[in-house]
């Protein structure tokens, strides 16, 4: 258990790093009026910068990338956190959801690295999660046989 938990501290830390690494890049056609001719200009996708605060879509990015971080928070505070069932189903949720505000942050356009960043980190983060879940089944249900 002990090395899952540090496993997940470290896909929370390159989560947060992908916080702030472009996540996709778009070329848009633009017409410029004063030379009639049409410029490309290269959009980047940052998550710190993609909505303004305060708005719906903002709390979900910042939710998407920063739940991570309360859970470890939490572990740290109280290590029983660690322990319980319904804390390991909601963080599996939690990644899904993650991993699909993600893909509607990065659908258009090409992928950046911080976009790889961020799914590997909410991939292993996931991993990691059902890892401990299934141990703490196999606990409880081989406790009542």
């Amino acid at each position: 258990m002990r090395t899952t938990a540090v496993i997940k501290r470290v896909a929370t830390l390159f989560l947060l790093v992908a916080f702030f690494l472009p996540l996709s890049q778009c070329t848009v056609e633009v017409p410029n009026s004063e030379t009639r001719a049409i410029e490309r200009q290269v959009i980047v996708t940052y998550a710190y910068s993609r909505d303004k605060w305060p708005s719906v879509d903002a709390l979900a990015i910042y939710v998407t990338f920063l739940w991570p971080l309360l859970f470890a928070v939490a572990s740290l505070i109280s290590p029983s956190v660690n322990g319980k069932l319904a804390i390991g189903i909601v963080e599996i949720l939690l990644c899904v959801g993650s991993g699909f505000m993600l893909f509607t942050l990065t659908y258009i356009g090409t992928l950046k690295y911080g976009a790889y960043v961020a799914m590997g980190s909410i991939g292993v983060y996931f991993i990691a999660t059902s890892v401990q879940l299934a141990a703490r089944m196999r606990k409880r249900w081989g406790q009542q046989t």
